[in-house]
């Protein structure tokens, strides 16, 4: 009987359990540092609504410093049970190469994007719905488009860039000082090197935030006067699909 029949016969829900059960399981021992900045970014934010002052400069640098750290932390463990043999017990309990990897991104990627989704979302819904759905001078910045729903898609671009920019390293490296090194490279350093590049190019604002914007799309949308159109977006989102596609071939390859 092949592998996929086997998945078949176990059926859907069981297998999601299994994966879920897992991602549970490492978020157990992690989670503590996604909820520690997720609280920063809701409290940034709503002093920001509640003074109108442009502290979110200062929360999206801080950002690029924090989920690079939180990332990297996280995927340490990854480093961790790999280099332990650990895995081979989760192997042995019925999870399969690709279940394991698909936890630990469900772990390290999705739930940290449902995280900083939730912390955008509170402090806006209790101090003004409105600012979902329409354009607002905000922080004393007007947006042409609605500031806030930008705000969200670069938060998430972000979060999600730099989740596999731990994973894959954890996976292929698995070397515990590159699981934190090459996230806050690639959300914080890269994007300021970028900008500093592009200021001395004496290049416009907008090609500055394209330049910086596969690292960092917060950071390209304030170079941009706070706005984010497809076109900055477009080198995050290429970059997340290179490395989205690195980590499922390394996890298919890797031998555990």
């Amino acid at each position: 009987m092949d592998k996929s029949r086997v998945m078949n016969s176990e059926g859907v829900l069981p297998v999601l359990k299994n994966i879920l059960r897992h991602t549970e399981f490492i978020l157990s021992y992690s989670d503590i540092t996604v909820f520690l900045l997720a609280v920063f970014v809701s409290s940034v934010l709503a002093i920001g609504l509640l003074l109108q002052n442009p502290v979110i400069s200062f929360m999206i640098i801080a950002y690029g410093l924090g989920i690079g750290l939180v990332a990297g932390n996280m995927a340490q463990n990854l480093v961790e049970e790999l280099s332990s043999g650990r895995v081979q017990l989760y192997l042995m309990m019925g999870l399969t190469r690709k279940r394991y990897a698909l936890s630990w991104m469900l772990a390290v990627v999705v739930y940290p994007c449902i995280a900083v989704f939730l912390a955008l979302s509170i402090p806006i819904i209790l101090i003004d719905p409105t600012l979902f759905a329409k354009p607002t001078p905000i922080l004393g910045l007007y947006a042409p488009m609605p500031i806030f729903n930008e705000l969200f898609t670069a938060f998430i671009l972000t979060t999600i860039t730099a989740g596999l920019s731990a994973l894959l390293p954890a996976i292929t490296i698995t070397k515990r000082s590159a699981t934190v090194g090459i996230p806050v490279l690639v959300t914080l350093a890269y994007p300021f090197v970028a900008g500093f590049i592009g200021a001395i190019l004496n290049l416009e604002p907008r090609s500055i935030a394209i330049l910086v914007s596969p690292g960092n799309t917060i950071f390209a949308m304030m170079i941009n006067d706070f706005s984010l159109d497809a076109i900055v977006a477009l080198p995050q989102a290429i970059f997340i699909v290179i490395l989205l596609a690195s980590y499922v071939y390394m996890a298919g390859r890797r031998e555990v």
